[in-house]
């Protein structure tokens, strides 16, 4: 378990990575490694969800052209 020290030490590095100062999270080793890539593994969820979302979209249009166009021809 993560102190609350520890998780105000890793936050302080993180928001410092941010900034572009990635010197308190070079000093912190394995365990900040650890913790870019849970960063990044989230973020690539949060786009997949959104490209998902998007595709699922673009799908639902597309199929509904095709039904519109299918039911003008029945009528001509």
């Amino acid at each position: 378990m993560i102190t609350p020290e520890e998780l105000d030490y890793i936050r302080t590095a993180a928001i410092g990575d941010m900034l572009g100062d990635s010197r308190a999270f070079d000093e912190m080793g394995p365990s900040a490694v650890i913790f870019k890539l849970c960063v990044e593994i989230k973020k690539l969820h949060k786009e997949h969800n959104e490209n998902r979302a998007l595709i699922r979209s673009i799908i639902g249009r597309l199929e509904s052209i095709a039904q519109r166009g299918k039911a003008t021809r029945k009528t001509v």
